[in-house]
């Protein structure tokens, strides 16, 4: 067919499809940004610049091809690159007062943590394997790789980096408690014994990059609130 087909979709089709409320979202920081000044034409461009140089796009070459792959002509791309410099820009103006407080509760979830775990079902099993480990009758990994039920057993028992956030409650809550390099005799967790090692944590800062992913965690509950209270 030669004639391109046309597209139509009604505010149903994003319900159906899952997008109305990332539609919202949307909408909402459009009326948002209605209200603000835009930049002058030479901050424009040194965001413009600055967005390639992070992307490693400088190149024309390579700046075209990425393009053409994006589907994208380089006036949209202005648009958009625009348009979140200056949400990233409304977040960071409107929640600076509360990001030192909220980097304080998101901490424990935006920390990193390197561990290694053996996973059993049995219990006497578990203590055998700890004092074996404990009195370093076999290195930890060796032990894990050998006995492990669990997926660690493919990776020599070790698992990581991985945010806190996304380990199970109970386990992290015993690695908030583990110092590096501390062994832990098996404990039951929900249907396993595992036997636990932190061995790395990564403790992050308030540098300008956080600010920037808080800001804009708080730019999006913020938008949340708003649509539930419409």
């Amino acid at each position: 067919m030669n004639e391109k087909a046309k597209l139509s979709f009604s505010y149903d089709d994003l319900d159906k499809w899952g997008l109305l409320n990332k539609a919202k979202l949307e909408n909402m920081k459009d009326n948002i940004l209605l209200k603000e000044s835009q930049p002058s034409k030479e901050l424009i461009v040194s965001i413009q610049n600055e967005w390639r140089k992070k992307y490693n796009l400088l190149n024309d070459y390579k700046f075209r091809e990425w393009l053409k792959n994006a589907q994208l002509t380089e006036e949209k791309l202005k648009l958009i690159i625009l348009r979140n410099w200056m949400w990233l820009n409304w977040c960071r103006n409107n929640f600076k007062k509360e990001i030192s407080d909220y980097f304080l509760k998101r901490k424990s979830s935006i920390d990193k943590v390197i561990y290694s775990i053996i996973s059993v079902k049995d219990e006497n099993i578990a203590n055998e394997l700890y004092f074996r480990i404990k009195e370093d009758e076999e290195p930890f990994w060796i032990i894990a790789k050998k006995y492990s039920a669990g997926p660690e057993k493919y990776s020599d028992g070790r698992v990581g980096p991985v945010a806190l956030s996304n380990i199970t409650p109970k386990l992290r809550n015993l690695l908030l408690l583990s110092d590096i390099g501390e062994l832990w005799p098996p404990k039951k967790l929900y249907e396993w014994w595992v036997i636990l090692k932190l061995e790395n944590k990564y403790s992050f800062e308030l540098n300008n990059e956080l600010i920037d992913k808080l800001s804009l965690e708080l730019g999006e509950k913020y938008l949340k609130k708003i649509i539930i209270n419409l």
